[in-house]
């Protein structure tokens, strides 16, 4: 037989107990146990029959007839197989949800009372010699008290006690030797309820015949030294002599220790600031988060407090906490004078086995008598001089700045109406409000948002006044200015290299075929504000014998005053009079395109053009003739044929 481990776990029970742990009640197994659970089977359909006790057999053989042998032909899996929250399957009446026991410990710890039970399992596989495997769900173990509608006729061990009561020993150990008769239906009763199809091998046709009925059991339950704790362990015989056997352990009592200062569970007490000559309190919270009785000790028994830290009030020294039950501390803090103290701490000592004593640290300090004061900074630079300068505004535009009051003293400061009794007056306004009747508590903060529209041009003043309950400065005022600008618009500007200049016309006057002439066009922005240029030409362009050359104006943005250049250039190729005109497109809400005008006339040589033509004769292919023979040629009209021909 296994002994168990009394483990933790954060599964719930209730326990009913006085000052000293009493076991009354249902009381919760450790779902979380790794001990928990079906330890052994011995089966004597197939591992053969019990053998006859001996000297060395344990004292309750007799009480099975005998003890099971060395061989083991079924293996469970998971072993030990733990235990789940619900109810056996095939057992009635229903039990209870839950794995528990109810047990009743006598007050005087001398004697302990099992008055039924439920122990619910997990899935259990069971390998069978090797070849069959078996897998049962919702199997468990039902304790039926006597009176229960299948009763159990409990046996005490040693006799002495009747029903369901038996002593304990120095040890905290009671043994339970329990004939059942009737039979009292345990998990596998109904094999096949718990098994259904869920069966392997050559032996499956012998599972719904097997009876598990329990004829007789044996239940060691073990107490912990302070009774908070137990470990059971468990034999139930069978029908046909086959054993059961299963460990299982009770919860823990597990301490937890909160408080009412955040982080509520860092067991630290920050008392912060407290007026010198006061007394401030906060309250410390134990609570059993376990699954057994939590039993305290003397609170600050080692470390007692020293001024001016002190205990105002106490639940806890020397309580037992039921699972889920909390007690309370009261602790405080009467700094008499302003400054730092050092901080102290006190223990909650506990039978917590994994948390035996926690310490609490508290700290704090004294400060003078609480002065409401109030800090007004706003979003322009410099911070803090109570000016807000908007600057200069255009017409429709607007701007927004804020202003931060901040908490500076040690106490709540209330905050009254802002703009009471002075607010702002049009073209000034309040867009939000945090602060307006509210309570600052030391270093919290809040705004007030301000915006300058102005509907005119020129310069606007106003003032805001901040009313609190600041011990030196009742009112706060704030002073705000800005001015209206005209919307600032951007202006186009073209001028030409022709006279006059800003025209729109460009004329290159006569210019001698063959030759070419480049006039610029100047883009200026005489606006106030950016101007945005398209590409020059679009829509239109030039066409020959015009065209645009170098041009620092097309997809550029000109500031106010900034200038850009368009080159064109007129190159006749015929003795002939041509116009044209090129678009220059911008943002300027007045004219999004501009358009200028351009002409020229080509002429031949000697007619008056501005340029000489460049080939001669020899290098043109034709032959070198004298200005009077041309003009001979021309007024017979030779020379015009000769010129249309050779094109």
């Amino acid at each position: 037989m296994k002994s168990g481990t009394k483990l933790r776990s954060a599964a719930a029970l209730t326990i009913l107990m006085a000052q000293a742990p009493v076991w009354a009640g249902p009381v919760a197994i450790d779902p979380a146990s790794t001990l928990n659970g079906i330890t052994d089977l011995f089966s004597a359909t197939f591992d053969g029959a019990l053998t006859p006790c001996t000297v060395g057999s344990p004292s309750y053989c007799p009480f099975f007839a005998g003890e099971p042998g060395p061989t083991r032909q079924i293996i469970v899996s998971p072993n030990p197989t733990q235990v789940i929250n619900g109810v056996p399957l095939g057992i009635s009446p229903t039990p209870p949800a839950g794995s528990s026991l109810d047990l009743t410990l006598a007050p005087d710890r001398s004697t302990v009372t099992l008055a039924g039970g439920v122990i619910a399992l997990p899935v259990i596989n069971l390998l069978i010699q090797g070849a069959t495997s078996v897998q049962a769900t919702g199997a468990g173990i039902v304790f039926g008290p006597p009176g229960a509608a299948k009763p159990g006729a409990f046996t005490p061990a040693g006799g002495g006690s009747t029903g369901g009561t038996v002593p304990l020993n120095s040890d905290g150990q009671g043994e339970f030797l329990v004939s059942l008769a009737p039979l009292v239906t345990a998990d596998f009763s109904t094999f096949s309820t718990v098994v259904g199809s869920n069966c392997a091998g050559p032996l499956c046709s012998v599972i719904p015949i097997l009876t598990l009925d329990m004829v007789r059991y044996r239940l060691l339950i073990d107490f912990s030294p302070d009774f908070s704790t137990f470990t059971i362990d468990y034999i139930g015989q069978t029908a046909n002599n086959s054993i059961l056997s299963l460990t299982l352990n009770s919860g823990s009592p597990e301490i937890e220790v909160t408080d009412s200062v955040p982080s509520t569970t860092d067991r630290t007490v920050a008392f912060g600031d407290v007026t010198a000559g006061t007394t401030n309190t906060e309250t410390v919270t134990a609570t059993n988060q376990g699954l057994a009785p939590l039993i305290i000790g003397a609170i600050g028994a080692t470390n007692p407090l020293a001024a001016p830290f002190g205990f105002a009030n106490d639940t806890c020294s020397s309580a037992t906490l039921a699972p889920s039950s909390s007690c309370t501390i009261d602790v405080s803090f009467s700094p008499p004078a302003a400054g730092a103290f050092p901080n102290e701490s006190f223990d909650i000592p506990s039978n917590d086995t994994s948390d035996p004593s926690v310490t609490i640290t508290l700290s704090g300090a004294g400060v003078a008598s609480p002065v409401p004061a109030i800090t007004v900074t706003d979003s322009v630079a410099p911070s803090t001089d109570l000016q807000v300068p908007f600057g200069s505004v255009a017409l429709g535009g607007q701007a927004n700045q804020s202003l931060t009051i901040t908490s500076t003293g040690n106490t709540s400061v209330l905050l009254g109406q802002i703009g009471v009794p002075t607010g702002l007056a049009a073209p000034f306004s309040v867009t939000s409000d945090t602060c307006s009747n509210q309570s600052l508590a030391p270093a919290a903060v809040c705004t007030v948002g301000l915006r300058f529209q102005p509907g005119g041009t020129g310069a606007f003043n106003g003032s805001l006044d901040i009313p609190s309950s600041d011990a030196n400065e009742a009112v706060i005022t704030v002073a705000v200015s800005g001015t209206g600008t005209a919307v600032p618009v951007p202006n186009i500007s073209v001028t030409d290299d022709g006279v006059p200049t800003n025209d729109l016309q460009l004329p290159f006057g006569n210019v001698t075929e063959e030759t070419t002439r480049d006039l610029t066009i100047t883009v200026t922005n005489t606006g106030n504000a950016d101007l945005i240029l398209g590409t020059v030409g679009v829509p239109n362009g030039l066409a020959e014998p015009f065209s645009k050359q170098a041009d620092t104006c097309s997809g550029q943005t000109l500031a106010p005053a900034a200038v850009c250049t368009v080159d064109v250039r007129y190159a006749p190729t015929d003795i002939v009079s041509s116009s044209d005109s090129l678009d220059i497109p911008s943002n300027d809400p007045d004219q999004a395109t501009v358009t200028v005008a351009v002409n020229g006339t080509g002429i031949l040589l000697g007619e008056g053009g501005i340029d000489t033509p460049s080939p001669s004769g020899a290098s043109s292919g034709f032959m070198a003739i004298d200005p009077a023979t041309v003009l001979l040629l021309g007024a017979a009209g030779i020379w015009g044929w000769r010129r249309r021909w050779s094109r």
